[in-house]
């Protein structure tokens, strides 16, 4: 689906939940709501996830070149 791997790459990181159902994503918010210590962690986690992504356009523009696809 749409975004299905920056989705897997937060949820790899810690920085976010995935929830199956309404029920499900209500239990998770009223958790989260509950635990500012949690939401700073998870937001430590975002800024880390896109981090570690930093480059790779780059790194896939020189892969391109490298085979002459650009």
């Amino acid at each position: 689906g749409n975004f299905s791997l920056e989705a897997d790459l937060l949820e790899r990181h810690g920085a976010s939940v995935r929830v199956t159902d309404p029920q499900d994503f209500e239990r998770v918010l009223a958790e989260l709501v509950a635990d500012p210590a949690r939401r700073e962690e998870m937001a430590a986690a975002g800024v880390r996830a896109a981090e570690s992504q930093r480059g790779a356009s780059d790194l896939t523009l020189r892969a391109l070149e490298r085979w002459k696809l650009v």
